[in-house]
């Protein structure tokens, strides 16, 4: 369907909202709504959608290696919740951040609801109960001599990276060395 002379429309809808200055206080309000929207943190924004997209990037490539027979993840169209559905390793390394990556999602379904991007202090809890995550980030600043921030931004986003690498790895030498250590640390626990 096509648009008549597109004047004609224009000097329809000042009519239809009761002459110019009427048109024109309406348009206003409805553009300050607009700009309101519109007027959100960009960069946080789009730190929670890079963190996100991160995590369903590895997550999609481990999917794909743990089961070949589905050959090409993209053309199913699955969203992030129905990946994560998918995900059955019996790796103890995944299954500890299945509850933050649950969360991640969260996060990210909040800001395409609200548009408006914010992370709490309770989000960063949720990221920070994963046992493993946080160990090996307090284990990877000290080694590195890096201050550890606090701000939840930057905790997903350290659990963003975390993540995807553990989706990456979980075939590599570094899982073989976590599988162990696990084992190790078991056999060192008082029973």
């Amino acid at each position: 369907m096509d648009i008549p002379d597109p004047n004609l429309v224009a000097r329809n809808v000042i009519h239809l909202l009761g002459g110019r200055q009427e048109a024109n206080k309406k348009i206003e309000r409805e553009h300050a709504a607009i700009d309101k929207a519109w007027a959100q943190n960009a960069e946080i924004i789009g730190r929670i959608l890079r963190g996100h997209l991160f995590v369903e990037h590895y997550l999609t490539k481990f999917l794909e290696r743990e089961n070949p027979q589905l050959k090409n993840l993209a053309r199913v169209r699955l969203n992030f919740s129905q990946k994560i559905e998918l995900v059955n390793t019996g790796s103890p390394v995944i299954d500890d951040l299945m509850p933050g990556i649950r969360h991640l999602n969260k996060v990210r379904n909040r800001v395409a609801h609200t548009l408006h991007g914010d992370v709490t202090q309770n989000d960063a809890q949720i990221f920070l109960g994963c046992g493993l995550f946080r160990a090996m980030r307090v284990e990877s600043a000290t080694a590195t001599e890096k201050e550890l921030s606090n701000e939840p931004i930057e905790i997903l986003e350290d659990f963003s990276r975390y993540a995807g690498g553990a989706f990456q790895s979980v075939h590599s030498e570094l899982s073989a060395a976590f599988g162990r250590a696990i084992e190790m640390a078991r056999e060192q626990s008082p029973q």
